[in-house]
């Protein structure tokens, strides 16, 4: 009957469900650990080595491009970065505060992505005003106000 047959088209997609599933897994676990699975069908042999291949792309890819963001980030490390801002120097002044260090304070990254620091306690800089106002709630600056 037409309900039987439905019934066992279920199961049977069920079936080759899981084990499309346990074949992903097995390709992971190879791929980490080098254990080849027994026992699968040629077509399930071929399924599982597509998946390896593409697994092993993909972190070659990964590696590669992990690589390259470490050099990135450790070239930019090296360059100097100026502590202070230099008298006369051109910035977008209106978006940026002068503070007053009331600790030691580690290079950090401003909210335009620039870097500033390390200071010391007492140094005077002028940071992103977003940056400025956070140092000052976590009572690590204070803002300098100008009188007026």
């Amino acid at each position: 009957s037409v309900l039987e047959f439905e019934t066992v088209k279920r199961r049977l997609e069920a079936i080759f469900e899981m084990r499309e599933r346990k074949i992903v897994n097995m390709a992971l676990d190879y791929a980490r650990s080098g254990v080849k699975p027994q026992n699968l069908l040629p077509e399930e042999e071929e399924l599982f080595r597509s998946v390896v291949g593409d697994i092993k792309r993909f972190r070659d890819k990964m590696a590669q491009v992990l690589s390259e963001k470490v050099r990135d980030v450790v070239e930019e490390e090296a360059e100097e970065s100026p502590k202070k801002p230099k008298e006369g120097e051109e910035g977008d002044e209106k978006n940026l505060l002068m503070v007053d260090f009331l600790e030691d304070m580690e290079r950090f990254m401003g909210t335009d992505l620039k870097a500033y620091g390390p200071y010391k306690k007492g140094d005077i800089a002028s940071v992103p005003k977003e940056n400025a106002e956070a140092l000052e709630r976590a009572k690590k600056a204070r803002i300098i106000r100008p009188d007026i």
